[in-house]
């Protein structure tokens, strides 16, 4: 038994650590560099993730220019985020630095579910974006109607409802929750029931993937076609062509802002959600390689560190968000 791994006697009571339980566990016996970048890694995504994700809640609160009931949904997919990067990644780092699952039972279930669940959140957060957007510049007519702020608040909530929903089969049999020793994190067990794996792709991600999709080209049509307008009219030169301009610029802005959010998290998640469908047939890289499984999950919890990052570097409006945040922190 390595230094590492010594067991110590204390008043004749033998303490083991989870390399003593589990010898066969790859990672045991691994103290060099390979942990330490992963520790290092986690903590990174951990202090940034979090920092940043209420960074951007504050920010919309306090800049008057963001601070709209759309962007209530950008709030509620930033503290999401922050369920995992200030919940479930630090039980991703204690299991790094343990060599095995830090956690008993009961907590390990928590954990897995609360990943499960933001996960899920995220995406129909996401979708909630997009369907905002496609009314706010399509149907603009009956935006104001539509999402007025208490419709908005009830459907941040009916957002948690309806992920609920499909996570809590977890806890009734037909899937379960489990600690993944292949990704070094508590998670529902995607070996357990193909059927549920497949009901959760479907709904969780295929059908809100292809009601983002269909939003974001009408939207695309709608905006291309706004610009037309906004370059015949540029002659004419009136302030009120003038505001209509810059009120198109910053839509754009928002919805290019938007919409490479939406494509940083499929590919992000992507990667996870084909370990999801073919890990149990045997057929997926991961089912072999465990430090591919590693990265594939790992990428996954990335995604929610990046959002914020998009928000600053791409959005002018946030960028000054950010200027006055910490101005004023």
């Amino acid at each position: 038994m390595s230094a590492d791994n010594l067991s110590l006697v204390t008043n004749g009571t033998m303490n083991l650590t989870m390399c003593d339980l589990q010898p066969n566990n790859p990672y045991c016996g691994i103290y060099g560099p390979q942990r330490v970048v992963e520790a290092v890694y986690m903590t990174l995504l951990v202090v940034i993730g979090t920092i940043g994700n209420l960074m951007v809640i504050f920010s919309i609160m306090l800049e008057k220019r963001i601070h709209k009931n759309g962007n209530i949904f950008i709030i509620n997919l930033a503290v999401a985020d922050i369920f995992v990067t200030g919940f479930f990644l630090p039980t991703v780092l204690a299991n790094v630095i343990y060599t095995g699952n830090s956690l008993n039972k009961p907590a390990c279930d928590v954990a897995g579910y609360v990943i499960t669940l933001t996960c899920v959140c995220s995406v129909s957060n996401l979708t909630v974006i997009a369907i905002n957007r496609y009314w706010a510049v399509v149907k603009n007519k009956t935006y104001a109607k539509m999402f007025s702020k208490r419709r908005v608040y009830i459907m941040v909530l009916l957002v948690w409802v309806w992920s609920n929903l499909l996570v809590i089969p977890t806890l009734f049999g037909w899937s379960g929750l489990t600690y993944d020793e292949k990704m070094m994190e508590c998670a529902w067990d995607d070996m357990k029931n193909r059927s549920y794996n497949i009901f959760l792709v479907v709904c969780a991600i295929l059908l809100p993937v292809g009601v983002i999709v269909f939003c974001y080209y009408n939207l695309y049509k709608s905006v291309r076609s706004r610009g037309a307008w906004a370059r015949s009219a540029t002659s004419v030169g009136s302030r009120s062509n003038d505001r209509q301009r810059r009120s198109l610029q910053r839509e754009t802005n928002l919805l290019k802002t938007l919409a490479m959010t939406v494509v940083l998290f499929v590919v992000c998640w992507t990667p996870y959600g084909f370990v999801v469908v073919f890990d149990p047939f045997g057929v997926a890289p991961t089912t072999k390689k465990k430090w591919c499984s590693v990265i594939v999950a790992w990428m996954g919890l990335s995604n929610s560190v990046v959002n914020f990052i998009i928000y600053g570097t791409m959005n002018p409006v946030f960028r000054k968000g950010y200027k006055h945040l910490i101005i004023f922190v």
